[in-house]
Parts: structure tokens; C-alpha cells; sequence
């Protein structure tokens, strides 16, 4: 297995842009040729990302046919389950079990084989004791591309009742995400839902705030906002909020780096349709993306961005919202989030500082975590889309 950098402080990428970026290509322009081939595998995530919503994401899961998840709660103190399963899992005829108190069995079968990356399903409960009930048991089970049946590792915490601690706290204090930011988890913060710090859409507050005006319900971007407003106007402080995990998050629950080709999977998000980044991975060097979001409800939408600046909206279709942001410089962390006058959906954007800035910053003591290793593998594969749209990029 290919390693996409090294795990001391003695890090050998210092040697100067040019040098680090050719040494960097030269071990990992295999990356999108190696995921390609990369079939099976991955794992999942159970954690809490509100008082009583529970969330179960997959990670880098690949070649899967059907589903069979099991949940099981504290029936005394959680009741009620209600199951949302996201367009990520939304791929074939789903069907969910709660007849049983204390357990939740959720099946999903596709014509053919898939790829799952995000947040799979999220079940809300109602809380009937003093204490916050608990999920005690996930279980996943998989059907491959190939008929074979296969369990996954589940990991399981619970933000709600102990302090987050990252297995990579020092490599987050070389996050370069602005004031106010941070680097939570896929729960969210703000004044919103989700038991995590950091980039949560929440309620706005903090939020670059875009009020298009000019433009018709349901029509979309496409060039008939004429007008923006970027003023005080903000979502209810109790607007439900929903946010698709990001691939930083994604990188912040790993425990080992030592797989080139299953860090470049995780770079793979699906939104079921409803969200576009282009490019795929950013760097924040002061290059603008054009992000585009589907919105289904009849409405002028509101856009709250963090980590980036809004330049304009760009033409698009019917529904779709397609907007142009240029990135704070050097963020590693970045989201949209839209308010449809129901709900707040927040996306993160994959943004990644450009590898000698980063670097450079870096305390060169500490140890290496999950932000090197993303910033190390946005890099690599953005230098590989750049080799090749221009093959004379050496």
C-alpha cells in the first residue's frame, strides 16, 4: 500500500513547490486510477447529530447491491423511531422495520451494484425518560456486486454526552478555516442542530448571507436574479437543519492513512442529484467555484455561505441554483447552505489550501493527522486533473 505521506513531524515535502509537487504527483498519480479499481470495502458511522436524531453515514463503500441495517436502542427512554433515509441510500425500494420497541431494520436493494459515500439514513426519536436514551448496536450488512454478503464495521459514539475528542486534536490547530469556523463534525454547530462544533449551517449567525431578489419561485438561478441582497435576513433559529457529511469529515473519523487509493474514495460525495461542486476539489487560492443545488420547494431560496465570499449566480435550469463563490484563501473548510422557507440544508464544499502555503504554515512539531493527509490528497488530486486537461504540465 502506497503511503500519502509521512507520520512524523520530519516531514520531506519541504524541500520547495516545485519539488514537493513533483514528489507528490510521483506517488499518487495512481490515486483516480487505483479508486477506479477499488471495489468492496469501507466501513460506517452511528452517532447522535442532535439531542434525538441519530444519523448513520457510509464511508468509501463501494460495489454494494443491498443493504441490511440494524438498529438497537434503549426502549425506556427512546421511542417513537422515525426513519428518513437521504438520496445517498435512496436508490431502490427501501424498506424499514420498527414494529419491534428497541429495534430498527432498514433493507434496500438496487438493480445494480452501487457506490455509497454520506450520510445513509437518520432516525428521530422521542425521548421518554430524564436521561438522553442511548443507541447500543448498529450492525450493516452488505450484498457485493458479486452476490457475496458481507458485514461492516460499524463505529459508534455519542457527541451529545461527552467532550469531542479528535485523535487528531494538534493537526486541527493548523486548520486554517477563519474565525469562527472551526473543525467540527458532520453534527454541525452554529445556532442550529448537531452536536458538533465547527461549520454547521445552524441559524446563519456569522454566515455570508445571499437574498436573491429579481428572480422567480421555481425557476432557478438561471440568470434572473438581477439583484442581491447580502443583509440581516436569516432562517427561524428553529428551522430544521440538514447537512450532507462532508469529505473532511470523513477523514477526521479515520484512525489510519496508509491507503492512497481509499483517501482519493473518499473525495467522492453523492448527493443523490441535489448538489454540484465544480471543480470537484478546490483549491483555496483565491479560484472561484460554481456550486449548484436543487431546490424542489416553489420558493426564492435564501444562501448562507461560510468560508467563501458569493461572486454571482450563473445560468441553470429549472429548480437548479447555480452559484459562483471564490473560497477564503488557505480554508480548508467551506459550506453553502440553503434555506428553502422549510428547512435548512447545508453542503460542504471540498476545499483544500494549496500544498507550499499549507505546508508552510504548518508547525512542523507536531504530528501528522487527518488534515495533512486531506490537504496532501485534494492536492495530489487536483494536480492529477490539471496533468490531465493539459498534458504538457509535467
Amino acid at each position: 500500500m502506497s503511503k500519502v505521506g509521512p507520520h512524523r513531524s520530519d516531514c520531506p515535502y519541504r524541500a520547495g513547490h516545485r519539488a514537493l509537487r513533483q514528489t507528490l504527483l510521483g506517488s499518487l498519480l495512481i490515486l483516480l486510477a487505483a479508486t477506479t479499481a477499488h471495489a468492496g470495502g469501507g466501513s460506517a458511522i452511528g452517532t447522535f447529530i442532535g439531542p434525538n436524531v441519530f444519523s448513520v453515514t457510509a464511508i468509501a463503500v463501494n460495489d454494494v447491491r443491498a443493504w441490511n441495517i440494524s438498529v438497537s436502542y434503549e426502549s425506556d427512554k427512546l421511542a417513537n423511531p422515525r426513519v428518513s433515509a437521504t438520496p445517498v441510500l435512496r436508490k431502490g425500494p427501501l424498506n424499514v422495520d420498527t414494529s419491534n420497541p428497541g429495534s430498527i431494520t432498514v433493507t434496500e436493494s438496487s438493480v445494480r451494484a452501487q457506490n455509497f459515500q454520506g450520510n445513509l439514513l437518520q432516525i428521530t426519536f422521542d425521548q421518554t425518560g430524564d436521561d438522553l436514551g442511548k443507541v447500543l448496536a448498529v450492525s450493516l450488512n452488505v450484498t457485493r456486486g458479486d452476490g457475496k454478503y458481507e458485514p461492516l464495521k460499524v463505529t459508534l459514539y455519542d457527541r451529545r454526552t461527552q467532550p469531542e475528542k479528535d485523535p487528531n486534536q494538534d493537526a486541527a490547530k493548523n486548520d486554517t478555516a477563519p474565525s469562527g469556523q472551526g473543525s467540527g463534525g458532520s453534527g454541525g454547530g452554529g445556532g442550529g442542530g448537531g452536536g458538533g462544533g465547527g461549520s454547521g449551517g445552524g441559524s446563519g449567525r456569522d454566515a455570508e448571507v445571499i437574498v436573491p431578489s429579481g428572480a422567480k419561485p421555481g425557476n432557478g438561478g438561471g440568470g434572473a436574479a438581477t439583484s442581491i441582497e447580502t443583509g440581516n435576513r436569516l432562517p427561524p433559529k428553529d428551522a430544521p437543519l440538514q447537512r450532507l457529511p462532508g469529505v473532511l469529515d470523513a477523514f477526521r473519523q479515520l484512525t489510519s492513512f496508509d491507503d492512497a487509493a481509499a483517501l482519493a474514495t473518499l473525495f467522492r460525495v453523492d448527493s443523490g442529484g441535489m448538489f454540484r461542486q465544480e471543480p470537484a476539489v478546490a483549491l483555496s487560492d483565491g479560484t472561484s467555484v460554481t456550486v449548484t443545488v436543487r431546490i424542489e420547494e416553489n420558493v426564492v431560496p435564501l444562501f448562507l455561505l461560510r468560508g467563501a465570499h458569493f461572486l454571482r449566480f450563473t445560468p441553470s435550469e429549472p429548480k437548479m441554483w447555480a452559484l459562483e463563490l471564490v473560497p477564503e484563501r488557505d480554508t480548508a473548510e467551506a459550506s453553502l447552505a440553503v434555506f428553502d422557507g422549510k428547512r435548512i440544508q447545508e453542503y460542504p464544499l471540498t476545499v483544500v489550501p494549496p500544498l507550499d502555503r499549507y505546508l508552510a504554515a504548518r508547525e512542523s512539531k507536531v504530528a501528522w493527522g487527518y488534515l495533512d493527509y486531506y490537504v496532501l490528497t485534494g492536492n495530489a488530486l487536483v494536480g492529477e486533473k490539471e496533468k490531465a486537461d493539459s498534458p504538457n504540465i509535467q
